[in-house]
């Protein structure tokens, strides 16, 4: 700026500006100088001689290409670097070895060419990664100028773009072939993952370097996980080659047993885990155990159903558990539903059942000797004894299940189920099926009574819980209630710890049968329990000047409620024609009757009655020495006889007897006053059948046949037992049963009558889902109604005008309307 004197200033600014050059100079003259240093520096890092370069050389000419913004120039020039290098230093190696017989490694020398090309790509991959490393730190003024404002990649990405197109994916021509090197990777890897499941030593740690290798590379720019090599190319082929060796492993298997089958698949399933675990990825495990499942479990069933069932059964058997529990895991992987193993228990439960069937027909085909007339009672006790062994076998074969189930299937509910239906078809399939059950109930009950012991209570709880299976409950109640009957009127439950056992079982059986049954048995135990007590305060008003004339213990059973069975108290039909008359009974018993009945009417305003049919006796009995017919001498002997009391009148008939002197069946039927068809059944008991024969027969005619005592009886056992279902039951019949089924039904239709107006009256609107809820959970405790019952009942109510139909909620619904 120039001033001067004067009054004005003159100001003059001058720019200076320096000649401009033209871009191409610019390029050639400012990035070649400074490139040729990168280029030089950069074949030294990547030959892994760096001793010699100039580091501070090579960070100076990246950052003046990068101050001179040739960051983009500089990126190409690097990629077209890493390229080359790639094809003209690592690709000759890389052919060289794949060019020998290395996918088959079968031999010494194949499996070390193998390893030498998988430690050749690894170390040639880690050699560029390091270099890479190296350079990129030279390089970073170019990753933060030019990469991250063009959001172009960084050079690490692009060295695994040229390793991924120039080296994997680049062709090896073979003698037979052309390939690429992924691929020959590939079958190297597979072929040394089929020698380590052969049982070969490899090296494990070179299979991870691999899969670790192919993680780290992608298939395109677009880098997440699903898009690396090992997803994308690795994954599939391997889970395709494993499918193929399963397949192989499954016909291998074909002529092995079912054990070894079991066996194997947990190995493999094990070691595949332990594969992904340790060589593989660990999220292919899915992929690969599916393979696994479908090849060996899938497949096995598949083509071996036939025979496996057959050893599936003999496991059951044999209660195999440990193989149980390996089908039961196994199946369980590829069908949660357990279809086949649902099937194979159900076929032998079937089986197991026709086995008992077929026994049990078996033995009652059998004729049973004799004459018609007592061919009745002779059936009876066998008949008896047959259904109580079924019950035993049925009682057998649910325990075995229950063991199955719990030590070798872990419970599972769906088996269960399986369990449940299957034993439930047994009793609604036969008919006897009830009574057999409630027998053994009965047989349990007396046996723990004789002698307690956790055993015997084990047996007994067991047997309770096989009522949970009995589908139509009418027919078991009719049958426990007359068998508990005679228990209770019988000398085996005199005392109140065995009435206390009969109280336990009422409550469990109470949870399977409904409350409105429980409490009639109840009140026939309330009948025992006070008879017991009022039989002590008899006993002990008895006068010590009595004594000896009453040298028998009496134990009477009041039944004072309408629940006992009806042979008990319709005494018209017991009592024949002649309803008036009194059956005989010794003078000794008629005093000790009498004396009875004058205590009770001291303190009961009650009459009683005493049905000839009912009670029991045990008669002590004496039998004198005598020579049989091979001139041995029978030595004198006592045997104890438990017979119904109507037993009792005929046998003491003969007691006072004259030796020779015969009573013919007229004589007996007019001094003891019993029924004609019973009397015949008691004379064949104890006559015609060899255990219980103590009266000899002389047949005349059919109506006059005479009777005497039998004085040469000889028995193996002690005790003498003739049930008194050899009475009661000339009269039962399947009449009877039939009219307490329909009194049973007809009380649970009451009962869910009830139950509908009960809620109906509560709600007054309710929708029909709603009620059908409501219903069954007033029925949570004990057997639930059939839906289809529930709507009859529903319908019925109707008519009877109780309800109407309405919309509730736009959906069909009822109004309660009385």
């Amino acid at each position: 700026m120039i001033t001067g004197r004067g009054r004005g200033r003159i100001k003059i600014r001058i720019t200076v500006r320096p000649p401009r050059r033209g871009p191409l100079q610019r390029t050639q003259d400012e990035f070649e100088p400074h490139w040729s240093i990168l280029c030089e520096a950069l074949d030294n890092i990547y030959r892994r001689n760096a001793s010699t370069s100039d580091l501070e050389k090579l960070y100076r000419a990246s950052y003046k290409i990068a101050l001179k913004r040739l960051g983009h120039k500089l990126h190409e020039k690097l990629a077209e670097f890493q390229r080359s290098w790639i094809i003209e230093n690592l690709v000759p190696e890389v052919r060289v070895l794949a060019q020998k017989d290395v996918p088959s490694t079968t031999s010494d020398q194949s499996f070390k060419g193998a390893s030498e090309l998988l430690h050749c790509v690894i170390d040639q991959w880690k050699n560029l990664t390091l270099s890479a490393a190296i350079s990129e730190g030279a390089m970073m003024y170019m990753d933060r100028v030019y990469v991250s404002e063009r959001t172009q990649p960084p050079l690490a990405y692009s060295l695994e773009s040229s390793f991924r197109d120039n080296l994997l994916y680049h062709p090896i021509k073979l003698p037979k072939s052309e390939t690429k090197v992924i691929d020959l990777l590939f079958d190297v890897m597979f072929n040394l993952i089929s020698l380590s499941r052969s049982g070969h030593s490899v090296d494990k740690k070179l299979i991870r370097a691999c899969v670790t290798l192919l993680k780290s590379l992608y298939s395109t720019g677009e880098r997440t996980e699903a898009n690396d090599l090992y997803q994308i190319d690795f994954e599939p082929r391997f889970i395709a080659y494993s499918q193929y060796f399963f397949f192989q492993e499954v016909k291998s298997l074909a002529d092995q047993s079912a054990s070894t089958w079991l066996q194997r698949t947990g190995y493999w399933l094990k070691e595949e885990a332990e594969l992904c675990r340790t060589v593989i990825w660990g999220p292919t495990y899915h992929a690969l155990i599916k393979v696994v499942e479908s090849q060996l479990i899938d497949g096995y069933l598949e083509h071996h159903a036939t025979n496996l069932k057959a050893e599936i059964e003999t496991m059951f058997r044999d209660e195999n558990y440990d193989d149980l529990r390996l089908l039961y895991r196994h199946i369980q992987r590829v069908d949660p539903r357990l279809q086949f193993l649902r099937k194979a228990l159900t076929s032998f439960i079937i089986g197991c059942v026709a086995d008992i069937d077929d026994t049990f027909d078996a033995s009652t085909s059998k004729d049973v000797p004799g004459e018609s007339w007592t061919l009745f009672s002779r059936q009876l006790l066998r008949e008896e004894s047959l259904h109580l062994t079924w019950a035993t076998e049925i009682l057998q074969l649910e325990r075995k299940i229950t063991r199955i189930l719990e030590h070798g299937l872990d419970c599972d509910p769906i088996l269960n189920i399986v369990q449940s239906r299957n034993l439930s078809n047994i009793f609604e399939n036969y008919s006897q099926g009830p009574r057999c059950l409630s027998l053994l109930l009965s047989s349990k009950i007396r046996s723990y009574i004789a002698s307690p012991s956790n055993i015997q209570s084990e047996d007994l709880m067991d047997a309770v819980a096989l009522v949970q299976y009995i589908p139509h409950l009418p027919t078991f109640q009719y049958w426990y209630k007359d068998h508990l009957s005679h228990r209770l009127i019988s000398h085996q439950v005199h005392s109140m710890s065995s009435l206390e056992i009969e109280q336990v079982i009422i409550d469990k059986l109470r949870v399977e049968i409904n409350d409105g049954y429980a409490n009639e048995l109840e009140r026939m135990l309330e009948d025992a329990m006070s008879s017991h007590s009022l039989s002590c305060k008899f006993a002990d008003t008895i006068k010590p000047d009595q004594e000896e004339q009453n040298d028998i213990e009496l134990s009477v059973s009041i039944l004072t409620h309408p629940f006992w069975p009806s042979y008990l108290t319709n005494f018209r039909t017991l009592n024949d024609a002649n309803q008036g008359s009194t059956p005989f009974l010794p003078p000794k018993l008629a005093q000790l009757k009498q004396n009875f009945e004058d205590f009770y009417s001291k303190r009961k305003n009650r009459r009683l009655i005493w049905p000839r049919l009912a009670g029991t006796a045990e008669i002590a009995c004496s039998f004198l020495s005598f020579q049989d017919d091979n001139a041995n001498i029978i030595t004198a002997r006592e045997y104890r006889f438990e017979v119904p009391t109507c037993f009792m009148v005929v046998m003491l008939l003969f007691n006072d007897l004259p030796t020779g002197v015969f009573l013919s069946f007229s004589d007996i039927q007019h001094q003891t006053k019993l029924p004609a068809g019973i009397l015949v059944t008691i004379l064949a008991v104890l006559s015609e059948i060899p255990e219980m024969r103590i009266l000899l027969t002389r047949r005349l005619d059919k109506a006059e046949d005479e009777y005497n005592f039998n004085e040469k009886f000889v028995s193996q056992a002690e005790v003498v037992k003739i049930p008194t279902s050899v009475i009661s039951s000339s009269f039962k019949n399947e009449d009877e049963i039939s009219r307490y089924k329909e009194l049973q039904s007809r009380f649970e239709i009451e009962r869910l009558e009830a139950c509908i107006v009960r809620i109906m009256k509560s709600e007054r609107e309710m929708g029909h889902e709603r009620l059908m809820a409501h219903v069954m959970n007033e029925y949570s405790i004990g057997e639930k109604p059939e839906v289809g019952m529930v709507k009859k009942r529903v319908n019925a109510l109707i008519e009877r005008e109780y309800m109407e139909r309405v919309f509730v909620e736009d959906h069909i619904g009822y109004r309660y309307i009385v």
